[in-house]
């Protein structure tokens, strides 16, 4: 059978220095994008962290019973979809060794979190007041090491920011899903990578709060228009 996440070996590769911390962006990632996303269009995604519309995913709280969290709403499925793929599968592995590889090239020394993991991004928005894109930016945030995204849309023009904070950092007291969009002034937009399709960009997602670019109404939530999505490749520290 053959991988229908083969990674091409004609690949172009750019290296840049965001601060201090090395990034690549590679050019025509997968040998053949159009069966990924096949692939993905065959697998259902899910709604990302509290799973379900808003109307069934209030309250979504595994802490203490006692604490009453009624108040808290999450408008996924309901402003927005945010949408995710998550399975496994031996195909990928080969894509991780790669990334592990250019990390090592650029002098980082770290792991896959999982190198059998297909997991996706997958996101529409609908045309409504609260998603103010002109004042905010959607949620700028930090992982857990290098990041690397593959962008899978033919006509894009998101991509991803990379953010110095201007004040401080208030994501911990903050719920994804019930405030998204972050108001512009209380970050530097200091990058902005540029999307293509079958374009990945890895970079030091731990070190610079990030989230995706959106400056108009490109991937609307309408049965004609399609999903913005990208493969993500997560990175971490190896702890002896």
């Amino acid at each position: 059978m053959r991988n229908f996440f083969e990674i091409n070996r004609n690949q172009t590769t750019q290296f840049g220095m965001l601060g201090e911390t090395p990034y690549a962006i590679i050019d025509d990632f997968f040998s053949t994008p159009d069966d990924v996303i096949t692939i993905l269009h065959h697998v259902a995604p899910n709604f990302h962290k509290e799973s379900g519309n808003s109307n069934t995913s209030l309250n979504q709280y595994e802490g203490p019973e006692e604490e009453d969290r009624s108040h808290i709403k999450n408008f996924n499925g309901e402003h927005f979809k945010d949408m995710r793929h998550e399975f496994y599968s031996d195909m990928i592995l080969p894509a991780y060794e790669h990334l592990f590889h250019v990390l090592k090239y650029m002098g980082v020394t770290q792991i896959p979190m999982d190198r059998r993991a297909v997991l996706t991004n997958c996101f529409t928005f609908k045309k409504h007041p609260f998603n103010d894109f002109e004042n905010n930016y959607w949620w700028p945030h930090r992982d857990h090491g290098y990041s690397a995204l593959v962008y899978l849309n033919h006509n894009d023009n998101t991509g991803t920011n990379v953010y110095e904070c201007l004040e401080e950092d208030i994501e911990a007291d903050v719920r994804e899903h019930e405030q998204p969009w972050r108001p512009k002034k209380r970050y530097r937009r200091i990058m902005n990578f540029e999307p293509q399709f079958n374009r990945c960009i890895l970079f030091d997602a731990e070190k610079y709060h990030h989230g995706m670019h959106v400056e108009d109404w490109r991937f609307i939530d309408t049965p004609e228009n399609d999903t913005r999505m990208n493969v993500g490749f997560f990175f971490h520290e190896h702890k002896k």
